[in-house]
């Protein structure tokens, strides 16, 4: 039940964020970039939010992971669905690496936009 509620009151932030910024901020953009926005600035905190409330598995349980040792987890790795979508090692670098670069197109998008500078220059356009 809890998580139900906890899903319900980030899914509410999230349209709320979503129509805030397309009526407002990003009111000359398409509706469209302003969901790309809100996808990009809203989903690393909202799962982490999530995981550290509901849990995030680990890869490091086995008896030959090494806990002091960076990628010590790698002897414990079996490629299963759990491993890449719900592991800290794993999901979590990919989501930050994924959104970091989305957010930093859509920084550099807006800033060459204000600045009325061609938008050529970035490498992912919406």
């Amino acid at each position: 039940m809890n998580e139900l509620v906890l899903s319900i009151i980030l899914l509410a932030i999230f349209i709320a964020h979503f129509f805030f910024s397309w009526f407002t901020v990003l009111k000359n953009e398409t509706w469209f970039f302003a969901l790309v926005v809100t996808i990009t600035f809203l989903t690393p905190w909202m799962s982490h939010l999530w995981h550290i409330l509901y849990g995030e598995d680990r890869i490091t349980k086995c008896p030959e992971s090494k806990l002091d040792e960076p990628f010590g987890w790698t002897p414990c790795f079996e490629p299963t669905y759990n491993t890449f979508v719900n592991t800290y090692e794993i999901t979590l670098v990919a989501e930050n690496i994924f959104f970091s670069v989305l957010d930093l197109s859509n920084l550099s998008l807006l800033r060459l936009e204000i600045f009325n500078i061609n938008s050529s220059v970035t490498f992912i356009n919406f």
